[in-house]
């Protein structure tokens, strides 16, 4: 007979559709015992000890319903659990209110003796000590369980606290390495002392860098060696990959202010006919010569990002000038500065 609807369980549900207490043997139909089917098929392959509610009840108040729990009979009935230390105190008072309906349910039975003046049994007056030395029980233990969440509260409040002034020390550790980079590559690029690079040289051609550099100033009416200037050095580099082939002459230690005049008679002498390889060479023929600022690494990472952002039509112009990096979003808008990552963030 099924120990919560008392309907016998027949003999076919024995195996697979009811199971039994372990420690009163009461068989419980499978609609019965309050599990879901997958903790059911646990207890029926008996992976999971289960016990009715009757001997859970039993054990907490101290009283042995059929054999004792055993140590072996705990491990069984646990369950490994990935379960937070909330989940667990949730559960445990679902737990403790479910008993304590029950004592409510209880407490409504108790019937009153006979009048004011006649006395209780001395048995059920032992009862009533031990009810009301249990509730005092329980009623310091959840004085200790308050205390204790109240300490958690306060470790709490301690711990957002210092994770919010450490997010404020990292906001203010992040500006402040922000401003270092910016002022170390701002240095970086000074050091180059506007040095220039000319692109679009034939690829099997031996260059002369002194020369070209030379018919480069004169084609732009340029002075080719002022008597303030420097004395610039060259290297020639080549760029080889699968859109270009070609050579490049850097041209370095020209100084900031001769490197914007040749950039500015470049711009002009472009928007016309702009220079082409065979007015520079003998070898040469009519492609044309491109002349850009040296930039550092950052730089050039900043450049490439914001004609990405052109390209996308969320600024129309960006360009450089003595190394420095400007973008603007129309004709008519406001010119930035770009300095860092963070600045390419006012066109997107």
């Amino acid at each position: 007979i099924c120990g919560l609807c008392s309907v016998p369980v027949r003999e076919r549900e024995k195996s697979n559709k009811s199971i039994q207490c372990k420690k009163c043997n009461k068989p419980y139909h499978s609609r019965c015992c309050g599990l879901d089917t997958k903790k059911f098929s646990e207890v029926v392959t008996k992976k999971l000890a289960w016990y009715c509610s009757t001997c859970k009840r039993a054990s907490l108040s101290g009283k042995t319903v059929g054999r004792a729990l055993s140590v072996s009979d705990e491990v069984l009935n646990s369950t490994p659990s990935t379960s937070t230390p909330e989940d667990l105190i949730l559960q445990h008072l679902d737990k403790v209110s479910d008993y304590l309906s029950d004592v409510k349910d209880a407490a409504k039975k108790i019937e009153p003796p006979g009048g004011k003046d006649v006395p209780m049994e001395p048995e059920r007056e032992e009862k009533w000590k031990l009810i009301y030395e249990r509730i005092g029980v329980l009623e310091r233990e959840m004085d200790v369980i308050r205390r204790s969440m109240r300490e958690q509260e306060e470790r709490a409040a301690k711990v957002v606290e210092d994770l919010m002034e450490q997010r404020s020390e990292n906001v203010k550790l992040r500006a402040a390495f922000v401003n270092v980079l910016i002022s170390l590559e701002a240095e970086r690029q000074r050091n180059r002392k506007g040095a220039l690079i000319i692109c679009g040289l034939p690829q099997k051609t031996k260059i002369d860098a002194e020369q070209l550099f030379n018919n480069i100033c004169q084609k732009l009416s340029i002075d080719t060696a002022p008597a303030s200037s420097p004395t610039p050095t060259f290297r020639v580099t080549k760029v080889e990959n699968k859109s270009v082939g070609e050579q490049r002459l850097e041209v370095m230690n020209l100084g900031p202010e001769r490197a914007l005049q040749i950039m500015q008679k470049y711009r002009e002498d472009r928007k016309k006919n702009g220079l082409t390889t065979r007015q520079l060479m003998k070898e040469g023929d009519s492609k044309p010569v491109y002349i850009n600022e040296s930039l550092t690494g950052y730089f050039q990472l900043l450049f490439k990002m914001a004609r990405d952002l052109r390209r996308e039509g969320k600024l129309k112009f960006a360009w450089t000038r003595g190394g420095i990096l400007f973008a603007r979003k129309t004709e008519n808008s406001k010119i930035y500065q770009i300095r860092h990552l963070k600045d390419l963030g006012n066109f997107k």
